[in-house]
């Protein structure tokens, strides 16, 4: 726990309503489970009250890939589990986390939960977020008891462990709240009766929905539920996966992504949840007006989450200032997903004003027209991703005003003109993907000072020029981690800033006219794992000094699968030892590529492993195997001994194909042999019978041949 001490502090001095610390007694199962994961474990042992939560929540700041794992142990009342809600809130603007929690065994014979690999999860947390384990979940249900001892009662126990990822580098403030309820929510029948409705009105198509009275099987609930002889438990979402209630019954989350609904959007119905703050119900078959949809669930006061990407909803994203998703986003709503929809016209700029309170807007795989609006620079907007979506026109100036902006996406759209020069402005931005489009001009040098930018999309361009700072300067975007120029027009040197910082993985420049000779400098790309700088024109001879690179001096793992690729450019001299097979890392076999170049040819038997070395373009291919057999200490009169030797790949490939050969000439002739000798036999067996000194047997091998 050495990086977060402070979290060890913050839980020793955490202190439960209505009970202590108590120490628990293992209880050994058939497969011995480990009481200690070198965790903190936050114990919950006051059973005789209907919800127990921690006296004051554990806060904290978490960097980017930082965490912190817990335990949660939880005591069975009158031998039923507790319901377990965790809410987890991100405090300060921009930051990002989630929560993923396994259940104790798991955790202990496979591994600790987290963003690869967890049971249950929380989504994108900006705000709050919640995991709800409901005491009917199969996974829970049936996990393994310990004995406690609690007072003078022995009692039985459940464990979860929890991790909290922090995914932004500026950090992020977070909170963690833990409710353990003892009292079953159950769904209010107004909001029962609307899913009911739901399910009428939804699920007449060919795949059944998985949930209602002919959801035998089902992803939604778990088969305590199921096979039960309540009806009303098929639409009870307070215990299905995905949703959960507050303590009244009434839906905070829904999410029914995924369930096969094939309808006219149901707003009527979700009109009734009013406490309703998240709304997921992605891929589905839904139908409607989008404006129309807004219009009627504005009516929700605590909506902040709407997702309803891959359905077949239609109409423009605003019917006037006072109506549609301008007066929903005007109330609570932040988190906005239309991908992969019909939604045509224009994007209204009231999305992006300073009274709307939209954070995320994944507007993606759309059939707009027009040209992006115009944003406030008092607009909350931190992520825009509008690609694939027939956006056409400039990029507004005012798009780099946005303080808030953490990551832009408008890839695939039809964008041209230059690229706004403030576009790197905002302190917090991550991400800038503007590939595929028709921008021409330059990058702007805004983008090299971005402090915190990840990540630089701008390939298939027509863009010509690259920041000052990466060719001869130092750029302060030092966390660009992802740059892919492939494809534009670009005419530099070779960019040695850009090259030297210190976490560039992946840096593509191909299909450009980036000229000139490559710098002998050293320690360029340390922790590159795809270089791709092919279809050039950079000429002269391939540095000594680029076998300082990482992937060359061993900083880059085999496991990377690490990529080097210097094709088709107008490279001359030696290929320098650094490449030779018996001094490249392993992890670079058949992932080297230099072909198409002007390069001497060096002894072939150096370079297996380069795969377009098998013959340079303008090598002396008959003066390379000259040369071979000569160091090999033949003459001119021992070609052909230096040929063999140097051919035993080619001659063993000969010599199988040649075996094969006679295997399958030996396995003709047997056949040949076999079908006369029958031949012989039946056609004798025929002219016995014909002459009458032959039988038919009957119900035997002969008859039945």
């Amino acid at each position: 726990m050495g990086q977060h001490a402070f979290w060890l502090g913050l839980v020793c001095c955490v202190l439960l309503s209505g009970g202590g610390w108590c120490q628990t007694v293992p209880f050994i199962p058939e497969q011995e489970i480990p009481e200690d994961l070198g965790v903190d474990i936050f114990f919950f042992d006051d059973v005789g009250k209907s919800s127990q939560t921690l006296e004051e929540p554990i806060t904290g700041t978490l960097g980017p890939f930082d965490n912190f794992t817990f335990g949660l142990e939880v005591v069975e009342q009158d031998g039923t589990l507790p319901d377990v809600l965790l809410t987890l809130s991100v405090t300060n603007t921009n930051g990002d986390a989630d929560l993923y929690c396994h259940p104790w065994t798991l955790a202990s014979q496979i591994r600790l939960p987290s963003p690869q690999f967890a049971t249950w999860r929380s989504d994108h947390t900006q705000g709050d977020d919640h995991i709800f384990i409901s005491r009917t979940n199969d996974v829970y249900s049936r996990e393994k008891r310990f004995n406690v001892t609690v007072g003078k009662e022995d009692l039985k126990s459940v464990k979860l462990v929890c991790g909290i990822f922090g995914k932004e580098t500026a950090g992020t403030d977070v909170e963690l709240e833990v409710d353990v309820l003892y009292k079953t929510r159950n769904l209010v029948k107004e909001e029962l009766k609307a899913l009911k409705q739901i399910h009428e009105d939804c699920c007449g198509g060919d795949i059944p929905c998985p949930f209602g009275p002919g959801a035998t099987q089902s992803f939604v609930f778990d088969s305590g539920i199921l096979q039960g002889g309540d009806k009303d438990a098929f639409y009870d979402f307070c215990h299905a996966r995905g949703s959960f209630c507050d303590e009244d019954g009434r839906l905070i989350r829904l999410d029914m992504s995924g369930y096969g609904l094939t309808c006219e959007f149901p707003t009527a119905a979700l009109g009734k949840m009013k406490r309703l703050r998240k709304l997921d119900m992605n891929s589905n078959m839904m139908t409607g007006d989008i404006g129309e949809i807004a219009e009627e669930l504005s009516g929700l006061k605590d909506l902040e989450r709407l997702s309803l990407s891959s359905n077949v909803l239609s109409g423009t994203l605003s019917k006037g200032s006072d109506r549609g998703l301008c007066k929903l986003t005007s109330k609570r709503l932040k988190f906005l997903n239309l991908n992969s929809n019909e939604i045509k016209g224009e994007i209204d700029g009231c999305l992006f004003q300073a009274d709307s309170v939209l954070e995320e807007v994944h507007l993606d795989l759309n059939k707009f027209t027009g040209s992006l609006p115009e944003f406030s620079p008092d607009a909350k907007v931190e992520l825009l991703s509008i690609s694939n979506s027939g956006m056409t026109g400039l990029i507004p100036e005012s798009l780099g005003g946005m303080d808030t902006l953490r990551a832009i996406r408008l890839s695939r759209n039809k964008l041209l003109g230059a690229i706004p020069e403030n576009i790197g402005s905002p302190p917090s931005l991550l991400i800038v993907d503007v590939s595929s489009n028709r921008f021409e001009g330059g990058i702007p040098e805004s983008l090299a000072n971005a402090p915190l930018l990840r990540m630089l999309l701008m390939s298939e361009n027509n863009l010509t020029s690259v920041p000052e700072s990466w060719v001869s300067g130092k750029p302060k975007s030092e966390n660009l981690e992802h740059v892919d120029l492939n494809s534009n027009q670009m005419e530099s040197g070779f960019p040695v800033g850009l090259a030297l910082l210190p976490n560039l993985q992946y840096f593509n420049i191909a299909f450009n006219k980036f000229a000139g000779v490559l710098p002998p400098v050293e320690n360029l790309f340390p922790v590159a794992k795809v270089l791709v700088m092919s279809h050039n024109e950079f000429e002269g001879s391939i540095p000594e000094e680029f076998g300082s690179i990482g992937m060359f001096n061993g900083k880059v793992p085999a496991s990377a699968l690490p990529v080097f690729t210097l094709a088709s450019n107008k490279l001359t001299g030696d290929i320098p030892e650094f490449f030779h097979d018996t001094q490249r890392p392993t992890g670079l076999t058949n992932r080297i590529f230099l072909g198409k170049n002007e390069l001497s040819c060096p002894e072939p038997t150096a370079l297996h492993g380069i795969n377009d070395l098998v013959c340079f373009t303008k090598c002396d291919c008959e003066k390379s195997e000259r040369d071979a057999n000569l160091l090999q200490g033949g003459g001119e009169g021992k070609e052909s001994r230096g040929v063999s030797s140097l051919s035993t790949g080619a001659q063993a490939a000969i010599g199988l194909v040649g075996a094969i050969l006679v295997v399958f000439l030996v396995v003709a002739i047997a056949v040949v042999i076999i079908v006369m000798l029958r031949k012989k036999k039946w056609t004798t067996k025929l002219n016995e019978i014909e002459s009458g000194e032959g039988d038919i047997e009957v119900g035997t091998r002969s008859a039945n041949v």
